[in-house]
């Protein structure tokens, strides 16, 4: 199975005693709240909803800096660090630590 990670860039600002939202490359979404994170919430319904109708009558989505679409698969990536202490003795290089392992206690 395939997933997408889709950034879409908005404009948040505030309109009176509330607040308004855009989605510059979702023409014609537009919404309002009482408050920055009902805004925020409601943009966030709306793009889904925005996406999900474009899909269902088989449109293809924006292309541009404003609609960013990462691909990926159920293979999760993550990277991960471990600090290795070389310990090296005069004429021998190849004698090395163990890692030192990093974890969170």
């Amino acid at each position: 199975m395939r997933s997408q990670e889709i950034t879409v860039t908005i404009c948040v600002e505030r309109d009176g005693d509330g607040f308004y939202a855009y989605a510059p490359a979702l023409k014609g979404l537009h919404v309002g709240g009482d408050t920055e994170e009902e805004v925020l919430k409601n943009i966030k319904d709306g793009i889904i909803l925005y996406l999900e109708s474009l899909s269902n009558c088989g449109e293809p989505f924006p292309e541009g800096p404003d609609f960013k679409i990462r691909e990926y698969s159920d293979t999760l990536t993550r990277e991960i660090s471990v600090q290795w202490t070389f310990q090296t003795t005069p004429g021998n290089k190849s004698k090395m630590s163990r890692p030192r392992e990093l974890y969170a206690h």
